[in-house]
């Protein structure tokens, strides 16, 4: 059970949601192609509608750190500001720490939906039992950046966990519900019961 919870794309989509998964950050070098995040990321792209989002392109983009601008779809955006990609406001969320002295990168984000990243993921993910007997699952994430597996694990369980709480929450109350339910039922039959005695005695 606990298998298939943690490998449904509805909870990996909510990972990708607050992770901000939908953007992936690249450079594309001469001999080969990396993946950055967080630290070594200069910027992260952060879709300020999430539910509708609804972008596949890629676009090239570059930093001027003295002038505070990034060039991107042909247009210069300011730090920490809001840019609009097909009809998408994405804000620009600069990686203050970044080393500012960097040049000759080229940099690129490639914008995927959610379901798509999600169902990327879930691909790398694999979960398993220690043994044929065993509760305790194995959980393991094949991912290009090993800070990135690191966050999509914890936010997994995390979102697990306050799932699991709020399904027992939610059980409780419809119990709570029912017991309080049949509690009036019997109470108003008891005392129709207890009427039709007294009329009896009185007759």
């Amino acid at each position: 059970n606990e298998i298939v919870v943690l490998r449904s794309t509805d909870m990996m989509q909510e990972v990708v949601k607050q992770l901000d998964l939908y953007a992936t950050v690249f450079n594309k070098g001469n001999v080969r192609t990396e993946e950055l995040y967080k630290s070594s990321a200069p910027l992260k792209f952060v879709a300020l509608n999430k539910e509708d989002f609804s972008l596949y392109k890629t676009y090239f983009f570059s930093v001027d750190w003295k002038k505070n601008i990034v060039t991107i779809d042909n247009k210069n955006v300011p730090f920490d500001s809001v840019v609009v990609l097909d009809g998408n406001p994405v804000r620009l969320v600069m990686n203050q720490g970044y080393t500012k002295s960097v040049t000759g990168k080229n940099y690129y984000v490639q914008f995927t939906s959610l379901g798509g990243a999600a169902g990327s993921i879930v691909g790398g993910l694999s979960i398993a039992p220690y043994s044929y007997s065993s509760t305790i699952l194995n959980v393991s994430l094949q991912t290009p950046v090993q800070e990135k597996g690191r966050d999509i694990l914890k936010k997994l369980f995390e979102i697990y966990n306050v799932n699991g709480v709020e399904d027992k929450n939610e059980i409780a109350q419809k119990t709570l519900n029912f017991i309080d339910d049949r509690l009036g039922i019997v109470s108003f039959q008891l005392d129709s019961v207890e009427r039709n005695i007294a009329h009896f005695q009185s007759k």
